[in-house]
């Protein structure tokens, strides 16, 4: 029984990944082709991935009240229902790329495409090795998406700097690139959380929030109270 369970777990998580992955690819085209109906695509999707956000948390709440799973399986489990969460937030941030999309339709002009493209290959390859990591128990993995942050935060920085130095602030372009790369920072972090989740199910260790200061050897925030 348990086993069944924990691969209708898994084979949700990877269905959600490969969906949020098709809606941030949809919003953003939308975004730079100035298509109504493609935001639309993405703005119906929306719903698919809050059912089956509910149907993960149910299908947890059946292995951990029927099943009672320790160890690995107590916490991939746990895991998964977080990192269904994260999945279901990236579908909400590219819900927000294709609102935006579907009100400007063709009146803006992404300045920099290829600068807005690069960043969605790497935040998406983020998520889907993320939820890869979850679904095959590899730590090394997802230690691996926690170290790619400081890459994607860098490229976001120097995209950004890039914008305020060639667009005018007051322009459309120059606003809707700024929200749209904003945008692929929250995606990214999103898979941040999901490898942590990781961390935490092999290793037992609880890494939510820290896990980057722990590769640069920075101490973990603490707050006396």
């Amino acid at each position: 029984m348990v086993e069944g369970l924990l691969g209708r777990l898994r084979h949700h998580l990877v269905y959600m990944s490969d969906l949020a992955e098709r809606q941030v690819d949809t919003a953003v085209m939308a975004l730079i082709d100035g298509s109504p109906d493609l935001a639309r695509q993405v703005l119906d999707a929306e719903e698919e991935m809050n059912a089956l956000d509910l149907q993960v948390s149910r299908i947890a709440h059946e292995i951990l009240t029927k099943v009672h799973p320790d160890g690995e399986n107590f916490r991939f489990t746990i895991a998964g229902m977080r990192a269904a969460s994260c999945l279901q937030r990236v579908g909400d941030v590219a819900s927000d790329t294709a609102f935006q999309a579907q009100r400007v339709g063709k009146n803006v002009c992404i300045h920099d495409v290829a600068a807005l493209e690069s960043l969605v290959e790497i935040a998406e390859s983020m998520v889907r090795d993320a939820v890869g990591a979850l679904v095959s128990g590899n730590a090394e993995t997802a230690w691996a998406v926690v170290r790619r942050a400081d890459e994607v935060e860098s490229q976001i920085n120097d995209t950004i700097e890039a914008c305020e130095n060639s667009i005018p602030p007051d322009s459309p372009g120059f606003l809707h690139m700024i929200i749209a790369v904003l945008d692929l920072k929250r995606i990214s972090e999103h898979a941040v959380s999901i490898a942590e989740e990781v961390i935490f199910m092999v290793e037992g260790r609880l890494v939510r929030h820290v896990s980057r200061h722990l590769l640069k050897g920075v101490p973990e925030p603490r707050v006396d109270i």
